[in-house]
């Protein structure tokens, strides 16, 4: 199974590869749960994930993913994080993208076809990426409209307003749900609830 980046650009369609059909495309929304101010969305993007976002803030990087790689120092790069003293090797960085949200997908399919073996399930692609993308959080709950402000990365000087609007029933199915996934695989229906509220579920089928 093919997990591709959306795209980072604000663009209303998936970048390619991720838009080829047989391709799942990862759009990416932050920590306050709404679309990232950089992220692709609309025709050929699949399903959405954490990718972090930036709040502009010198130091302030706990809205963003910790990640492998390399610092680059050259020109703000990302900041790294030295995972031992007096090392100079950044092998950690904070950073934001659709990119920062395609290991959480790719990982959550992992899980699924690790979980799907160890009962004793098998699936084609077009099956288990189907059950996949049925499986989902809806994100455009925490979409409320109007406009947001996003500062795009090292730019403290620069603020954008971005037109929520925009992204409602585009960022792909929803969100990526780990446990609704497993739960799919295992053949058991699951419904989401509020804490405290009644609810009728129908349990006929």
């Amino acid at each position: 199974i093919a997990v591709f980046a959306a795209g980072n650009h604000s663009n209303p369609y998936s970048s390619y590869p991720g838009a080829l059909p047989y391709v799942i495309s990862v759009t990416a929304f932050g920590a306050d749960y709404l679309p990232g101010g950089y992220t692709n969305y609309g025709p050929g993007c699949n399903i959405a994930a954490p990718g972090g976002e930036w709040k502009g803030i010198k130091g302030e990087y706990d809205g963003m993913i910790l990640s492998t790689g390399v610092q680059a120092s050259v020109n703000g790069g990302y900041p790294g994080y030295v995972t031992d003293k007096g090392s100079t090797s950044k092998n950690y960085v904070y950073m934001q993208g659709t990119s920062m949200a395609c290991p959480h997908v790719s990982g959550v399919i992992a899980l699924g076809i690790s979980y799907a073996k160890k009962i004793g399930k098998k699936f084609t692609r077009e099956e288990l990426s189907s059950l996949l993308l049925t499986s989902v959080n809806d994100i455009d709950q925490f979409n409320k409209g109007g406009s947001k402000d996003f500062n795009p990365p090292f730019s403290t000087n620069q603020t954008v307003s971005i037109d929520m609007d925009r992204y409602k029933g585009k960022m792909g199915t929803g969100a990526v749900d780990a446990w609704k996934f497993l739960m799919a695989i295992e053949g058991t229906p699951s419904v989401l609830v509020k804490a405290g509220e009644k609810v009728r579920i129908d349990l006929s089928e």
